[in-house]
């Protein structure tokens, strides 16, 4: 989409109409046809960042172990999996212009909560999967803390550089907070768990 182009290329206070058409290869009366206002706009982009958010999710789905498919799930959200084109470091900065709206828009903030969540709940079921024994409590803890550390790894990344050294040292860290909890006696329960 032309509009998360144009946000990354020239941040949220510089799109125009016309920048959107431009990188989106279309006429400015096409654009406007298609979002009349800036809240049709953001509600779109907030749409295509989900989408990418979901393909992500599909393309680990071939994996049958499911200590696989975590790991694969992982690897991408980290930017690790050589594979799968890392698309997350590339919108960031059209998804940080979102968050910047988001404390007064409703709809932006819903949208995005929306996204975050379906990923959240994406990783507490590989979890579950990988881990049966582990409570549902705990696996839904390591979610969020995932949804936090990503979101800081994906601006450490944009603003930063894209060190790949730095990708595998917070694929680590995670790992090492999933490990820390399938070790704790206290965090198993006595029956599988299920989402």
């Amino acid at each position: 989409m032309g509009a998360v182009s144009a946000f990354n290329k020239h941040g949220v206070a510089m799109v125009s109409y016309d920048l959107i058409a431009e990188e989106s290869h279309m006429s400015r009366q096409l654009v406007r046809h298609y979002f009349p206002n800036a809240q049709t706009l953001m509600l779109a982009v907030c749409d295509q960042l989900s989408r990418q958010i979901t393909v992500a999710l599909e393309s680990q789905a071939d994996h049958a172990d499911p200590m696989m498919k975590l790991n694969a799930l992982l690897d991408v959200f980290f930017g690790n999996d050589l594979d799968f084109p890392l698309q997350f470091l590339c919108i960031e900065p059209a998804r940080n212009a979102l968050i910047s709206m988001a404390p007064g828009n409703e709809e932006v903030r819903e949208r995005l909560a929306q996204g975050q969540e379906v990923l959240r709940r994406a990783l507490q079921s590989h979890i579950v999967a990988a881990y049966p024994t582990l409570q549902k409590d705990t696996a839904y803890d390591i979610s969020y803390v995932f949804i936090t550390m990503i979101h800081g790894h994906w601006r450490t990344s944009t603003f930063l550089g894209k060190s790949q050294s730095h990708m595998w040292n917070v694929r680590d860290a995670m790992d090492r907070l999933i490990q820390s909890h399938v070790s704790n006696p206290a965090a198993q329960t006595t029956c599988p768990s299920t989402v």
